[in-house]
């Protein structure tokens, strides 16, 4: 039981202050959720149901753009903050694993799994894309679509086709649930 308050007290204290410093160090305009392009946002949660009748955990992550970086730049630091809510999501789920409630490590295990997952539908698309003559790409993938931003001044119909084909064989998803969209 111990043991529980203190992984409880640290998931909390983790979230507060990462909210907190975002709070105090960001415009609305520099937060994007992970996932938005064109105006569309679902953020990655982690929700971790507790023992009946306890509250649950819960955790979000979001890429946060603090720049107004253009080309390849853009790409790079994209990649750069993903990673870094990446790894703090792993954080919280490696405390999480630890629980001596079966309940929790089996959602944890769970989540972990669904994020390795996203981590390597992701990469499969952008590494494709690339290999496809595009200069540069970044992906999200989400449960129920794909949004895809590409080092363009524009895209041909064509080059659309081609992007949502690669998303489609990787993810299953249908062209509806694949955004594509270019950023010089």
């Amino acid at each position: 039981m111990e043991r529980k308050k203190v992984i409880l007290s640290i998931g909390l204290v983790l979230g507060l202050g990462c909210a907190g410093f975002i709070a105090m160090n960001l415009k609305d305009k520099d937060i994007m959720a992970m996932g938005k392009i064109n105006g569309n946002t679902r953020p990655d949660e982690i929700i971790v149901d507790m023992a009946s009748g306890e509250k649950e955990i819960g955790f979000s992550s979001e890429i946060i753009d603090l720049t107004d970086d253009t080309g390849q730049n853009y790409y790079v630091n994209y990649r750069i903050k993903r990673e870094q809510f990446r790894q703090e999501n792993k954080d919280m789920l490696r405390l999480l694993l630890e629980s001596d409630i079966r309940q929790t490590r089996e959602q944890a295990q769970q989540r972990w799994l669904e994020l390795s997952n996203k981590v390597s539908k992701e990469g499969e698309i952008e590494n494709v894309i690339k290999m496809k003559g595009f200069k540069d790409v970044v992906c999200e993938v989400n449960p129920q679509k794909a949004s895809i931003t590409v080092l363009a001044q524009q895209l041909t119909l064509r080059e659309i086709y081609i992007i949502k084909k690669i998303a489609a064989d990787v993810t299953g998803f249908s062209a509806d649930n694949i955004q594509v969209a270019a950023r010089a």
